[in-house]
């Protein structure tokens, strides 16, 4: 998943943030969700906008969320556009062992 055109609003009743969240998925879940595909071996692409509130109590606590979406629009991905578990695998396990060490050399300096 991944989003567009965020606007995030913070104020004394809450905060708030809406955007255009773009769900990737398989046809097989497409049409779970009530849509019809034209490829069973596509992958395909649901832009829905999204509004999510998070208002505070008078002392400042948060108090829930609430979220309102539009109606999502189906698309068919570009195939470059798919990116497969190995191509995430191969460009996000540095950046996650990196930021790992991060935390353990925090973690060690924190006990110390």
């Amino acid at each position: 998943m991944t989003l567009t055109d965020e606007t995030i609003i913070v104020n004394d009743g809450g905060f708030a943030s809406e955007a255009v969240y773009h769900t990737f998925m398989p046809a097989e879940a497409a049409i779970a969700k009530g849509y019809e595909v034209d490829d069973i071996d596509a992958t395909y692409v649901e832009d829905r906008w999204t509004c999510m509130l998070w208002p505070y109590s008078a002392d400042g606590r948060m108090m829930g969320e609430h979220v309102y979406t539009a109606k999502g629009e189906l698309r068919k991905c570009p195939p470059d556009e798919v990116i497969t578990m190995e191509e995430a695998k191969e460009k996000l396990t540095p950046m996650i062992d990196e930021l790992w060490s991060q935390l353990e050399e925090e973690a060690l300096e924190t006990a110390g």
